[in-house]
């Protein structure tokens, strides 16, 4: 009955949610996509996770509408987190936090084992499937999509990372709500799987076009991921000309101001202290560092 898978994954997120509050590691911070920042939420990050579990588990369950469509979806979305995971263990490595470096190895074990298992399933199970996987199968798979993001800070990456699985909980919310108000629908059946299969395309058309969307959208997070931190650091010198060590960092010129999202300044031995450049970033509480 839908109150009892409702009350079980009340449950299995208030347990999630109440571990990522008390990890030491987690802290309740939460990773901005595409800012290379967190946000610490507290006690706030409780009510979050509770929201992005259950919706995250039932997006799934409602992907599972065709032979190997979940799946397929599911197996393209923990690769593309685990590339994520991937290189966001590197930073940590690189930066000397072997603690954080464990967890998230962790994390892709559990991304490998997955995609693993998936491509074993949809062996068998693509059209035309052989085995259905049920409730109990997609709520699975959803529970696992939503508890490696979670636990690795990326929860807020579900949406974007997983936007077929939003676009069929927005599409099958929509339809509802529309129907009960004016008696007609927006689609020709939700979710929006079903739309597309009563417009002619095939199922495995549907779960291909699905893939792709969701591996193409994988592969730009992780691009950006991989690229994305080259201005963290601003380099100031008096002479001209940036050190070949400092190859890929954003060189700031004389009478630039600091930009908002500026993580530390790294001065020449040849920079006095006193520069108001300096004194600027000690009042935004930005690391100061010298060239060594």
């Amino acid at each position: 009955r839908p109150y009892q898978k409702i009350i079980l994954q009340l449950s299995i997120a208030l347990i999630v949610a109440f571990v990522v509050y008390k990890n030491e590691l987690i802290r309740g911070d939460v990773y901005i996509p595409f800012t290379k920042n967190t946000v610490s939420l507290g006690w706030g990050v409780i009510p979050l996770v509770v929201f992005i579990f259950i919706a995250t588990t039932n997006s799934v369950n409602l992907t599972d509408g065709l032979d190997g469509l979940a799946a397929s979806t599911t197996l393209v979305y923990m690769a593309g987190i685990a590339a994520i995971i991937a290189i966001v263990a590197a930073d940590a490595d690189k930066n000397g936090l072997s603690l954080y470096v464990k967890e998230y190895q962790g994390l892709l074990t559990v991304c490998f084992a997955t995609v693993g298992s998936l491509a074993g399933f949809l062996l068998f199970n693509c059209f035309p499937a052989k085995i259905f996987m049920g409730d109990v199968g997609s709520l699975a798979l959803g529970g696992v999509v939503a508890c490696v993001s979670i636990l690795g800070r990326l929860s807020l990456y579900i949406p974007i990372l997983g936007v077929m699985f939003a676009t069929s909980a927005v599409s099958d919310i929509i339809q509802v709500v529309h129907y009960k108000r004016t008696k007609r629908r927006v689609f020709l059946m939700a979710p929006f799987h079903h739309h597309l299969q009563k417009k002619g395309l095939s199922e495995t058309r549907i779960g291909f076009l699905y893939s792709t969307i969701t591996g193409i959208v994988a592969l730009i997070c992780a691009m950006y991921e991989l690229l994305g931190d080259e201005c963290e650091i601003l380099l100031y010198r008096d002479g001209e000309g940036v050190p070949e060590w400092a190859e890929g960092k954003k060189f700031l010129g004389k009478g630039e101001s600091i930009p908002d999202d500026t993580d530390a300044l790294l001065l020449s031995p040849s920079v006095p202290l006193n520069r108001p450049l300096v004194k600027a970033c000690k009042e935004k509480n930005i690391p100061v560092m010298g060239e060594l």
